[in-house]
């Protein structure tokens, strides 16, 4: 039904006064139910729009990424390429305000310059590099060799741990990569690569008492005599060791090369890289 254009000329009358409902009736003199009445038939008679979506795409226009310019009070100037790390940035300010009286030189400039410009290629400034001490450090010469002949400028830190202390190392961010030995912890949160295989002999001196017993050993024999084991390098995870018994007598010595040097002088048993006896 059509609403008369009587109550269509009152009710926008009614919206462009700014007057409550009810004072507009009494000064119009109109029953406020039966405005209502056509109120309600004036809102059902128009045509809904539909509601404007709550988001809408915008073209953002990106600004193009300007160089970083460095320039010295004695005429030289470097020019970092964009997405430089802001962390070597602050170091970098950093030794220049506590070495005052530290200039740049030329050359230092053009170097600065080639290692800035391949962390913008994805290396990185430095890499720590934690590796089990159960696992002679001269097996990594060919890799460090392979790696220096990349010329990436890329920095290497070396630490020795054992066993879980390696990765505790990776878990509290004190290495970026670890070479560890044994199975990998249950937290997650890294990616395994398999690279070799590390064999451990059972190993006792020629003068120790068990080197004169019927072989093979029995498991509880082995009660009778001391173990010599090396220390995890652990700070806060729980220290493992490996081919231990319950129970076991023990000596527990911080490094392998002076494991192998108590088995050597009789002084207890215990498993030994076959890698440690090539080289002993």
């Amino acid at each position: 039904m059509t609403l008369p254009k009587k109550w269509i000329g009152h009710i926008e009358a009614w919206q462009a006064s700014g007057l409550a409902q009810a004072d507009y009736c009494r000064q119009q003199q109109l029953n406020p139910k039966t405005f209502g009445a056509r109120l309600c038939e004036y809102r059902h008679g128009q045509p809904v729009s539909p509601p404007s979506p709550s988001l809408i795409p915008v073209q953002v226009q990106v600004p193009v990424s300007e160089p970083l310019v460095l320039r010295h009070a004695g005429g030289h100037w470097l020019e970092l390429p964009p997405g430089v790390s802001a962390a070597w940035l602050a170091e970098l300010w950093r030794k220049r305000t506590t070495r005052p009286r530290c200039t740049l030189t030329l050359h230092a400039l053009g170097d600065l310059e080639s290692r800035l410009y391949k962390i913008a290629t994805g290396y990185e400034t430095e890499l720590r590099i934690a590796f089990d001490a159960l696992i002679p450090i001269s097996v990594f010469i060919d890799d460090f060799h392979s790696f220096n002949a990349l010329e990436c400028g890329t920095r290497i830190r070396i630490s020795a741990e054992t066993l879980g202390g390696v990765w505790e190392a990776l878990r509290e961010n004190r290495a970026e990569l670890i070479i560890a030995i044994g199975d990998c912890p249950n937290w997650g949160g890294y990616q395994v690569r398999q690279i070799d295989t590390v064999e451990f002999v059972f190993c006792v001196a020629p003068s120790h008492a068990m080197a004169k017993a019927e072989q093979p050993v029995k498991s509880n024999e082995l009660h009778a005599h001391t173990v010599i084991v090396v220390a995890a390098s652990t700070r806060s995870l729980p220290a493992k060791t490996l081919g231990l018994l319950s129970g076991q007598k023990r000596i527990t010595v911080p490094t392998i090369d002076s494991k192998i040097q108590f088995q050597k002088a009789g002084l207890g048993f215990g498993f030994l890289p076959r890698c440690w006896l090539k080289m002993t």
